[in-house]
């Protein structure tokens, strides 16, 4: 049986959906599903979101979408950068410190990516294989999001 941590209710037959956890006014933890954030996201102009949540690209069972990160490449966010598991945070502060400096001199959001694996490559333990870039994108800008 399959048991939610904080309730202890069988989720059995419960289908595996993502979940990004917020921290309300009294430390209480505020989950809020992919199913909301798609909501919060459809239609909107947003053209990246930057998930560093620990395991946000994950998925789990049938469907690649119900994953935080996927789901919002399918409520139509044009790129979306999450993680797959729980990268330690100095890496992570050297791997943002470079993405958000090649994207700030309106770099390619892969080529972006792959400069902050880099700076990251050589730590221990290793984290540089965790961040995942999802695209979703019609034509050839293949992850350039802002104008040059």
């Amino acid at each position: 049986m399959t048991q939610c941590v904080a309730c202890q209710g069988d989720m059995s037959d419960t289908p595996p959906k993502g979940y990004l956890h917020f921290e309300d006014d009294a430390k209480h933890s505020d989950p809020v599903s992919v199913d909301d954030l798609t909501t919060l996201f459809h239609n909107a102009d947003t053209r990246l979101v930057v998930l560093s949540a620990c395991g946000s690209a994950v998925t789990q069972g049938t469907s690649v979408f119900n994953g935080v990160a996927p789901g919002l490449i399918q409520a139509g966010v044009p790129a979306v950068l999450g993680m797959q598991g729980s990268p330690p945070v100095k890496a992570m502060v050297k791997f943002f410190e470079r993405v958000y400096s090649m994207l700030a001199e309106a770099k390619r959001l892969p080529d972006a990516v792959n400069s902050g694996r880099r700076a990251i490559f050589r730590d221990k333990p290793p984290a540089w294989f965790m961040p995942v870039v999802y695209l979703r994108s019609s034509d050839d800008t293949y992850g350039q999001l802002f104008a040059q």
